[in-house]
This record gives structure tokens, sequence and C-alpha cells, in this order.
């Protein structure tokens, strides 16, 4: 048998036979293996997360985010947002076999706020306003939140880090009405003010007719001088009066005594 046949057929004995197939993908971020599927950062951190498996042949792996593919086996960041926070999972794919592992990304930080408007015509009141508020906190953990009633209309929440404000009738206003809200976590908080400057809402003339502030201010003011200053001025003008009588008696008792002392024997006469 020539050389080269025999080195065939021992090439085929030796030869390893492996059937198609791939293992779980594997997850690191930062060159650390993830525990439990999650990527937990702090918003602003770098990460670096890399997916990997074995399979033969050998596989294709793609990262993907909720529904859509990303570009490579890799998701790289210098400076994490909450954007990036989510659900990814690794995908390795060999022929018809696929193997996928699901992880998560959770941004931990402080609470930043959205308050969003809308402003329209009344349904219920035709001089009136309706005024719809929205307001949005994003932060890990969860936001607490709060915004200041208008009237009997109060804030709800329809969800999680969401504030939701409807104020039906808003009549017009004299001056613009700023609503503000605010969320806090351990992290961080943040605040947004929205001001209502729109002309269904903002701003009537204030009524000119009557009497005025100014003047309401002067009548209070005569009023008190009357009901005050006139009783005292006919106290002090008694007071006087009573002084001067007091005075004058004094004078011509004096006077009195001094007349007896200047004509003494006019007494022993007596």
């Amino acid at each position: 048998m020539p050389i080269t046949t025999q080195m065939r057929h021992w090439q085929l004995r030796k030869a390893p036979c492996f059937s198609p197939g791939v293992g779980n993908p594997r997850v690191k971020n930062n060159g650390n293996r993830i525990v439990n599927k999650l990527v937990e950062v702090t918003l602003g951190d770098s990460i670096n997360i890399v997916c990997a498996a074995q399979g033969y042949p050998a596989p294709q792996i793609t990262v993907v985010r909720g529904t859509q593919p990303l570009q490579g086996s890799t998701v790289t960041r210098n400076s994490v947002t909450y954007a990036d926070a989510g659900s990814y999972s690794c995908k390795a794919a060999t022929g018809n076999i696929v193997k996928i592992t699901n992880f998560q990304v959770v941004v931990n930080g402080g609470c930043v706020v959205s308050l969003q408007k809308v402003v329209s015509s009344s349904m219920e009141d035709e001089d009136g306003a309706y005024v719809n508020l929205k307001c949005t906190a994003t932060g890990h953990p969860a936001c607490s939140m709060s915004m200041e009633p208008y009237g009997e209309y109060q804030p709800s929440s329809p969800g999680d880090n969401q504030l939701e404000m409807t104020i039906p009738d808003m009549k017009k206003q004299v001056s613009p009405v700023n609503f503000t809200c605010q969320a806090s976590n351990n992290l961080g908080s943040h605040s947004a003010t929205v001001i209502l400057t729109d002309e269904a809402v903002c701003c009537v003339e204030p009524h000119k007719g009557g009497i005025g502030t100014g003047v309401v201010i002067i009548i209070i003011l005569l009023v008190a001088v009357v009901l005050v200053g006139v009783p005292l001025a006919v106290y002090c003008y008694k007071k006087k009066e009573s002084e001067k009588a007091r005075s004058a008696k004094e004078e011509k008792e004096l006077e009195a005594d001094e007349g007896v002392k200047m004509n003494p024997g006019d007494e022993n006469q007596a």
C-alpha cells in the first residue's frame, strides 16, 4: 500500500468525530463572570460585557437587547446612562442549533425628573381650560415622588415612577401658575417645574372697577384713627383741663397763704 494511502487511513482513524452543537453562552463584565444573570452598575460607570460560547462548528455569537440585535458579541460603554438599562441576551448559533443566555443590566443612581403639560379648551366649561400634567422619574432604586395638588385636584400614580394630575376646568389666572414635581431616592433627588403661560389659562387683566386695594387700606387707617385717635384726643384734652384747674386752685391757695403771712396783725386784732 502506498505511503500516502496509509497516512490517509491513519488520519481518518485518529481524527475526532464531533456532532454539530453549541454550549450555553457565558457572560462576563469587565472580565468577571456575572452572577444571577445580573449586571449591576452605577450611573456613569464603564461596562465591557462580553458574550462567549463553545461549539462545533464555531458558533456565531450575537448580543440582543430586547428584540433588537446589536453589533458584535460585546457591549461597551465608557459612561453608562439610564438608557443602557434593560433586558439583554447572548445568542450563540451553530447551524440550526441556538442557545440563549438572558441577563439584565441595572443602572443605580439618583432620580431624574421630566414634567410635561397638555393645555387645551375645556369640554366641561367654555370659560375654563383642560390641563394635564405628567411627571416621570428615572432612577434606581425606585423614586419617591410628589406634586402639589391644585385645589380639589390631587395627583395620582398610573404606574411606577409616574405621577399625573388632570384639571378639567381651570379658570384663566391673573398671573402664571407654577407646578413642580419632585422625586428622590437614597442616591439623589431632582425636581422639574412647568409654568402655565398658555393663553387658555393666562393671564386675565385684574379687575379695575370698584375700590382698589390702596383705597381700602386708606379707609382702614382712617377708621383706626377715628376709633382710637378721637377717644385718645378727648382723654388728653380732659386731662390737660383738669391739670389747669388743679394748677389754678393751687395758685389761689398759695396766694391766700402768702396774704395771711404778710398781715399777721390783722389776725391778732381779730
